[in-house]
């Protein structure tokens, strides 16, 4: 299999104009709408509009927790803030560049290992399976961003741009470690003294501002997430969501089991690539890593569920399964009796005309999905239940009050209120025992109200502290809703 030189060409040329045409369109759309975050999202939106605000880098006013998982996508949110920008537009808007921007350095990694029609296939396929993208409210398509930057600077044996990149990407994201430190430190420049002084001071910098503003030198998401799930569960879904391509029904497990050992083959055979093999950061990257990470999630143990805090691990896979299977294409095309050239035309103009259409239909899902929520879990039901019961709060809750609620987020941002964080992100101190059990947080805790899920009548929380139902919201296409009053005559 020949690569061709690094002259400018026609697929570059292609890749720049389609990345740059879907970012700005796609950016455009998320700044004429308000687009539909997760709640986790607007933990860091609130953190940001704070930050905007002069109240300095917290989620309650006068309260110094580190409750965001990524400082630099919370700072950045907040610059973008105090220029008056909505904290969530622009989450959206940024991540549509980031994802452009990480199409082009996908193209421009895939030139280094396969013939340019097929490294535009790839690039192209990153960027118009929206499947592949993460949340877009969240810092996953920064982190990526910020990755394939790293893995192109340790290629080329730019030492001290990796190794700045590689501090900022573990800024974006702490866990972009397990990938960052085997390549600096097996990379001939970048393990150098003189490049690893600037990873180590950016670290440091982050570190000491962290202890010296919040006492802590991890974030507290880690100590409320930690020993959720058990190992072997959270495993198993994780592997399930990093090698789903979607192609198969769900209903049909027979189908779904063949799709996944599929994926894991087609994975296995971008090592296959002799081009691959010569560059051992993007070896690293795509085949060990993805599954260093997913092992390191599950042995911490987070939420079941919560896939977006491993999709650097399910874009690396699915990049390699790309990479594998037009690997195999590209030497099938170059068995025909034709100029290599020649034989890549028909494939390639193949696979780039079903990556088009694939692409159009789901590029068009995603506009008309920001304009308006499907109001399935993901799609806006939980977000529209908790904006009600935040209108509500706004109009009926003193200025002040305390409120004990288990997803703060959204909440939180659409309130002026105090959080009593149940789950333990943005209060500090909530113990293992108290996790998610609103009663012996309000017992301990005392707040002036509490959102509980489902029905309640008067409940008594701990000795002489008794809470009454206040307001009921019920269950549309998410869950239904108390709001709990703690009885006045209870003191406070």
């Amino acid at each position: 299999m020949r690569i061709a030189g690094r002259a400018f060409s026609l697929p570059d040329a292609v890749m720049g104009a389609l990345a740059l045409a879907w970012a700005v369109s796609m950016a455009a759309v998320a700044a004429n709408t308000r687009p539909i975050a997760s709640d986790d999202a607007f933990i860091s939106f609130e953190y940001a509009r704070n930050l905007a605000r002069g109240q300095g880098l917290v989620f309650n006013s006068g309260e110094r927790v580190w409750g965001f998982t990524s400082p630099l996508h919370t700072l950045l949110l907040g610059g973008l803030a105090s220029a008056g920008m909505d904290a969530v537009r622009a989450a959206f808007a940024t991540a549509f560049v980031w994802i452009g921007a990480s199409s082009v350095m996908l193209y421009r990694a895939g030139r280094d290992i396969l013939p340019r029609p097929m490294a535009l296939c790839l690039g192209a396929l990153f960027l118009l399976d929206g499947t592949a993208h993460g949340d877009y409210g969240l810092e996953s398509s920064l982190l990526v961003a910020l990755q394939l930057a790293f893995l192109l600077a340790a290629q080329a044996g730019w030492g001290r741009t990796a190794s700045l990149l590689a501090a900022i990407s573990c800024l974006a994201r702490p866990d972009s470690l397990l990938l960052v430190a085997p390549v600096l430190l097996f990379g001939r420049e970048t393990r150098k003294p003189r490049n690893l002084v600037w990873f180590a001071a950016v670290g440091l910098a982050w570190e000491g501002f962290a202890l010296a503003y919040y006492g802590d030198l991890v974030p507290n998401s880690y100590h409320a997430k930690a020993g959720l799930t058990e190992f072997r569960a959270y495993l198993a879904n994780a592997a399930a969501h990093v090698t789903r391509l979607g192609l198969a029904d769900p209903a049909y497990t027979g189908f779904v089991a063949a799709e996944r050992a599929l994926a894991v083959a087609l994975a296995g055979l971008a090592v296959l690539n002799p081009h691959v093999r010569q560059r051992p950061a993007l070896a690293y990257a795509l085949v060990p890593y993805p599954w260093l990470l997913v092992l390191a999630y599950s042995a911490i143990g987070s939420y079941r569920g919560h896939n977006w805090e491993f999709h650097s691990a399910r874009f690396f896979f699915l990049s390699a399964v790309a990479v594998g299977f037009l690997t195999v294409a590209s030497q099938l095309a170059g068995r025909w009796r034709k100029p290599a050239h020649a034989a890549l035309v028909a494939p390639a103009a193949a696979l780039l005309a079903l990556i088009a259409l694939h692409g159009l239909f789901h590029t068009r899902e995603l506009a008309c999905s920001l304009a308006a929520g499907d109001r399935t879990y993901w799609g806006g039901a939980r977000y529209d239940a908790y904006r009600q019961i935040a209108a509500w709060a706004n109009d009926h809750l003193p200025p002040g009050s305390s409120v004990a609620i288990s997803e703060v987020g959204t909440f939180g941002y659409f309130t002026d209120l105090r959080i009593i964080d149940v789950s333990g992100i943005v209060t500090r101190g909530i113990s293992r025992r108290e996790r998610m059990d609103h009663l012996r947080v309000m017992a301990r805790l005392k707040p002036d109200y509490a959102v509980l899920y489902g029905q309640w009548q008067d409940t008594v929380a701990g000795p002489g502290l008794r809470y009454r139902p206040t307001a009921y919201f019920p269950k549309t296409n998410f869950q239904d809703f108390t709001v709990m009053r703690r009885d006045s005559a209870d003191g406070p």
